[in-house]
């Protein structure tokens, strides 16, 4: 099995360099380190932004160790938003197909509670969704399709984020030049974003992941995607990102470019691809 194809191993304790040392969870592997949770005092943007580093880590560091540092409270919800049991320590296998709580060799593991009601069942390790990349300008679309895309930003930019200044789908969703992108799996978006390139400069936004499918990488994996199909056009790529994202956006290769704004009530920060 290829790094590529094995899952990032996150391990949770309460101190996470007792876990880093091997006298909680057992051995970890070489080059483990320990990755501390981002903070902020709005409960809802710092659970999107724990979302959005668990992603990266998932999406980079296949068949790795890493510690996640945090409150031990936070570390059981972040347990709990992904369909484990919360009780630390705890040892996970994650991918594509979702979080696996996993134990070392002679410890038993905890009985399985029930989901949240607003958490799905995940796929088991050996019956994984299928992925696919699709992309498509608003005129080539299906009436499900668009529903579909509607319904997830909405979902995560009004009801989660309440950014009820201004509608959600605008008349930059139907231009000719707006190609949506988005990961389908099992026939619908877990992930989505929109390219504007009707200006010299092409634009990416509305980066939104469904709920059920945070912490699977996907979003790190459609930027991904997108930036390679733009490479070849070499034109300048921005986009303005929520603050709290700034460092995931830096990984993926941008730059801040200005001063930070307050948009729909929300702090941005402009940036640029770094080419």
């Amino acid at each position: 099995m290829t790094d590529l194809q094995c899952p990032a191993v996150l391990l949770l304790g309460e101190d996470p360099r007792a876990v880093l040392e091997g006298r909680v969870l057992g051995p970890v592997g070489p080059g483990a380190e320990i990755v501390c949770l981002p903070q902020g005092e709005d409960p809802l943007r710092r659970a999107a932004a724990e979302d959005a580093l668990v992603d990266e880590l998932v999406d980079t560091r296949r068949g790795e160790s890493v510690v996640l540092e945090a409150e031990p409270a936070r570390l059981r919800e972040l347990l709990r938003r992904h369909g484990c049991t919360p009780e630390l320590p705890a040892r996970i296998e994650a991918d594509s197909g979702g979080w696996r709580r996993t134990e070392p060799a002679g410890q038993p593991a905890p009985e399985r509670q029930d989901p949240e009601p607003a958490a799905v069942e995940q796929p088991s390790a050996d019956q994984p969704s299928a992925e696919r990349h699709v992309a498509l300008p608003l005129a080539e679309m299906t009436g499900l399709q668009m529903h579909a895309i509607t319904l997830l930003r909405e979902r995560v930019f009004v009801v989660e984020q309440k950014t009820t200044e201004v509608t959600e789908i605008d008349e930059l969703d139907a231009l000719q030049t707006t190609v949506h992108h988005w990961l389908e799996i099992d026939g619908r978006p877990a992930a989505v974003l929109r390219v504007l390139a009707h200006e010299e400069a092409i634009a990416i936004g509305r980066v939104a992941t469904a709920h059920e499918h945070r912490g699977k990488g996907l979003a790190g994996r459609l930027m991904r995607l997108v930036l390679q199909d733009l490479a070849p056009l070499n034109r300048p790529v921005v986009l303005l990102g929520q603050s709290h994202l700034e460092q995931w956006y830096e990984r993926l290769g941008f730059v801040r470019s200005g001063n930070e704004v307050l948009e729909v009530g929300i702090p941005h920060v402009p940036m640029t691809l770094s080419r």
